[in-house]
């Protein structure tokens, strides 16, 4: 509503500490309602949601994974690991139990 209302308006640009899709989402929303008592109320629930896709995606199987092939590449200096060697690595520090029957769960 507030663009058809001011659709000939320029909106100016802004700079956010943010970037990615973080930014995609919400720098539209920021400029939009930039100098309004609006933003007031809209800063701490992007701040808020920001913080908690990042703890989400901090704590996932591909996060666990990343970091502990970093690990591993530091560790042992070189790129080049044997799929059996992370896989130990991985059953040593990832919460869990073997499946009987299924050597590779």
């Amino acid at each position: 509503m507030v663009r058809l209302l001011h659709f000939h308006s320029v909106i100016p640009d802004i700079k956010l500490n943010i970037k990615g899709r973080e930014k995609q989402l919400f720098k539209p929303v920021v400029r939009i309602f930039q100098k309004t008592e609006t933003l007031a109320e809209l800063l701490p629930v992007i701040s808020n949601y920001v913080i908690q896709k990042r703890e989400a995606n901090f704590s996932t199987l591909h996060a666990f994974l990343y970091r502990a092939v970093k690990d591993l590449i530091t560790d042992r200096q070189t790129t080049q690991l044997e799929s059996g060697f992370i896989w130990d690595y991985i059953r040593n520090n990832l919460q869990g139990a073997d499946v009987p029957g299924k050597a590779l769960s």
